[in-house]
C-alpha cells in the first residue's frame, strides 16, 4: 500500500515522485516476472504493475516508461497462464491494463512496439509448436489467438468509425505477424 501511495497523481497531472524513481520501482517489481525461480512472487509484482499502468500512462514525462511496462504486461499474458503462482483475477488484471491503455490511445502500436508484440506472439507459437506434451495445447493456442486478437481489435479501435481506415490496419499487424513466421520458416530450410 505504501508503494501504492508513490504514484499518486499531484494536481499538476505527474505522479509524486520523479521518472527515475518511478522506472527504478517498475524495474525492481518486474525483475522476479522475468525469473521462473520466483513464481510465488508473480502474482503480487504482475498485480502492482497493472494497478499503477493508467497512473504512469496518464504522467506525459514517462512515454518510454508506459511503452516498456505495456510490453511487459503483454509478453507476461501471452507467456503465462493461470497457475498456483497466478491467479485468474491478477491474470485478467494485466491484460486488460495492456487493452485500456491501447483502447484509451495512451499507447500507440507504432511500428518499434508492433515488431516487439509480433515478435511475443510468435515466440509463444514457437514454443508451443515445439511442446512435447500435446494434452492441453488447443487451449493454450486459443489464449494466443485470443490474446492477438484483442491485441489487433485494442490497436484499432481508434478508427472504429473509419472502415477502410481500420481494415488497413488490420491487414498491416496480420501481415506483419504471418511475415515474421514465414521468414522464421524460410530461414530454418535454408538452415537444413
Amino acid at each position: 500500500i505504501l508503494l501504492q501511495k508513490c504514484f499518486f497523481v499531484a494536481s499538476n497531472g505527474e505522479i509524486l515522485i520523479d521518472a527515475e524513481t518511478c522506472r527504478k520501482i517498475i524495474d525492481t517489481v518486474t525483475h522476479p516476472l522475468r525469473d521462473a525461480s520466483k513464481q510465488e512472487l508473480h502474482d503480487g509484482c504482475l498485480s502492482f504493475l497493472a494497478q499503477i499502468m493508467p497512473v504512469i500512462c496518464s504522467d506525459g514525462r514517462l512515454t518510454e516508461l508506459h511503452r516498456a511496462l505495456f510490453g511487459t504486461l503483454f509478453d507476461f499474458s501471452v507467456h503465462n497462464v493461470v497457475s498456483e503462482h497466478l491467479s485468474e483475477d491478477t491474470l485478467w488484471e494485466a491484460t486488460t491494463a495492456w487493452q485500456d491503455a491501447l483502447s484509451g490511445e495512451d499507447i500507440e502500436l507504432d511500428g518499434q512496439l508492433l515488431a516487439r508484440c509480433v515478435n511475443t506472439i510468435d515466440e509463444r507459437l514457437a514454443a508451443l509448436a515445439g511442446r512435447a506434451d500435446q494434452a492441453d495445447i488447443l487451449v493454450l493456442l486459443e489464449r494466443v489467438a485470443e490474446l492477438t486478437a484483442k491485441l489487433i481489435a485494442c490497436a484499432t479501435e481508434s478508427h472504429k468509425h473509419d472502415r477502410p481506415k481500420r481494415c488497413q490496419q488490420v491487414d498491416a499487424m496480420l501481415r506483419e505477424l504471418f511475415e515474421k513466421r514465414t521468414v522464421e520458416l524460410q530461414r530454418q530450410t535454408d538452415e537444413t
